[in-house]
């Protein structure tokens, strides 16, 4: 894969670009960082492995921006109803002396 920019990364992480610039910035600068920083001016040249690397960080970093786990299919309410659908009236037993 070729060298992605830092608006193509925030495009695969599904986030605005300025907020993806931030957290290369700031992952940049830890110890460990998958990528060195750039410096002033100058332009990110990320390499496929480490947009792959840079993408996973950022959504375990901010979960809520991780794409949805697709919903699974549920089965119409019909299905799950008893298979009998009379209704009885409920038994009445007197009570008292006169019974």
């Amino acid at each position: 894969m070729a060298d992605v920019t830092a608006k193509e990364l925030a495009r695969m992480a599904g986030v605005d670009p300025k907020r993806m610039r931030r957290f290369i910035r700031a992952q940049a600068s830890e110890k460990g960082a998958i990528i060195s920083a750039c410096g002033q001016g100058n332009r990110y040249a990320i390499s496929g492995a480490d947009a792959r690397k840079l993408v996973n960080a950022f959504h375990k970093a901010y979960p809520q921006y991780a794409p949805k786990a697709p919903a699974r299919k549920r089965t119409p309410a019909s299905s799950h109803a008893p298979e009998s659908t009379s209704v009885s009236a409920p038994v009445v037993t007197p009570t008292g002396a006169d019974a």
